[in-house]
């Protein structure tokens, strides 16, 4: 991951860590039985169930005075800060890249950076010299998400890159159904902000221009989350036109790029025909299961986690 110098802009960020006091809110839109798929990177984690990218910064206090312990939260800040853009850089859009490998993909991740929240510092007093840690959160949905700085552009690739949308079934009057799972464990997927779910004749089920965002609130395409619940388990009665939850299994990703997860297409078209299901699928209801994370993303909220973190003194 490319490595964001320090340097005057950054100075601008110093006032924020003080004004913003409260977390980004963990979200309720997991249902019980699921988990967040939290995955551990350099400086921080993704967590690609509750749409947060969480930084994490370290700076050494030259002594004890409150001046001192100023300082070290304030520089703290700024490696967080900093390592939050690192992060964002990195994040997969899509099928053409990440953020790094678009034009003006810092500029995009910049605006975003000023609505970030902030943990309560960290003392680790114990230590000599005491260090102090600053976690900054950033949205990845909503209005003021990073995935709102590119849903724009990527719904227009994705009228080209998916050109065969598949119809879906119209509202019958009953309830959609609460939420299409479609269990992932089985191929190396790597999460994105606008995945995709192709049949394996290339017809398009879903992709960043199915859900109806009837809110402009720029709701998350799929939330991918882990459990311990088996494929059988999962759709044990929940299969139908009248489950509220609606299962299917993947079979393949696309190797290149590893964003498109390819169903059987007797699966996408009972998907399709079902209106519950087709109603999940306009509302942007979609969990995708994935291989569980390595244990230092799941750890990262306790206190006696090891952060790996740059450090300032």
């Amino acid at each position: 991951m490319r490595r964001i110098p320090a340097g005057g802009r950054w100075l601008v960020l110093v006032p924020l860590l003080a004004l913003l006091p409260a977390p980004v809110a963990k979200g309720q839109s997991i249902p019980a039985g699921f988990r967040a798929h939290v995955a551990a990177v350099r400086n921080g984690q993704v967590d690609w169930g509750h749409g947060r990218i969480i930084a994490h910064g370290i700076a050494k206090a030259r002594g004890t005075s409150p001046r001192e312990h100023f300082m070290a939260e304030r520089a703290a800040g700024l490696i967080a800060a900093r390592n939050a853009m690192a992060i964002g850089l990195g994040i997969r859009i899509d099928r053409h890249g990440r953020f790094e490998d678009i034009e003006h993909g810092m500029v995009r991740l910049n605006g975003v950076l000023r609505d970030f929240s902030t943990t309560p510092v960290r003392w680790m007093p114990n230590l000599n010299p005491p260090l102090c840690e600053v976690r900054v959160e950033v949205p990845v949905w909503g209005v003021k998400g990073v995935a709102a700085t590119m849903l724009t552009l990527s719904r227009t690739r994705s009228t080209i890159d998916h050109p065969r949308p598949v119809a879906l079934a119209m509202p019958d009057g009953s309830p959609p159904a609460e939420f299409v799972i479609v269990d992932a464990r089985r191929i190396d997927i790597e999460p994105s902000l606008f995945p995709a779910l192709i049949s394996n004749d290339h017809l398009t089920l879903y992709d960043v221009n199915t859900p109806v965002d009837r809110s402009g609130q720029s709701r998350p395409i799929a939330r991918f989350v882990e459990t311990d619940q088996t494929y059988d388990e999962l759709s044990d009665g929940r299969s139908g036109s009248n489950a509220r939850r609606v299962v299917a299994r993947a079979v393949s990703v696309d190797r290149r790029h590893r964003t498109e997860i390819v169903m059987a297409g007797a699966d996408v078209e009972r998907i399709a025909f079902d209106p519950a299901a087709s109603g999940a699928l306009r509302d942007g209801r979609v969990l995708i299961v994935v291989k569980p994370a390595a244990d230092p993303a799941r750890d990262a909220d306790t206190d006696d986690a090891t952060p790996v973190i740059r450090h300032a003194e």
